[in-house]
């Protein structure tokens, strides 16, 4: 996920587009770092809606209820556009897992459905964080054995203190 966006991200993508991408001119790994943080494609959207997905399956294992859209598919790759719908389904959706389950005190307002960095940041800061949430849960709940479950107690002589 990347949640730390700056405007230079933006400006140094901006750039590239402009003297390698129009010029279809290579691209090196640096350059697809930078296209990869400063804009929004679909590959982004995928990211999203992919972790949305996860998040949801999780939740709902962990016994908490979460419903999110079912059209949550990913986007065929092969279209290179989305549609300002995808951003309102991937915020109702992050509003939803924010009401079903736990945030952190840190963790931001919800995001708006807009074209830009920062809101971006908040989407994908919000996913990573709930997924440390369910993270730490899962490995903290201690689960108990087939002949444990339900067991009386053992006379005091086979106590163990």
């Amino acid at each position: 996920m990347i949640y730390d966006r700056t405007q230079e991200d933006i400006n140094i993508a901006k750039e590239i587009i402009e003297t390698k991408v129009k010029n279809f001119l290579e691209l090196t790994e640096d350059d697809l770092f930078f296209l990869r943080r400063g804009v929004v494609d679909v590959e982004t959207i995928n990211r999203i809606r992919s972790k949305i997905r996860t998040l949801t399956t999780m939740i709902n294992r962990a016994g908490y209820s979460v419903k999110t859209n079912t059209s949550n598919q990913p986007i065929n790759t092969d279209e290179p556009f989305f549609y300002l719908e995808d951003l309102r389904e991937i915020v109702n959706d992050i509003i939803s897992l924010r009401k079903a389950f736990f945030t952190f005190n840190i963790t931001e307002r919800n995001p708006e459905p807009l074209y830009h960095f920062e809101e971006f940041n908040i989407m994908e800061r919000f996913l990573s964080e709930m997924e440390n949430i369910v993270d730490i849960i899962q490995k903290s709940q201690k689960y108990t054995g087939t002949l444990a479950s339900g067991q009386t107690r053992l006379p005091l002589a086979y106590t163990i203190f």
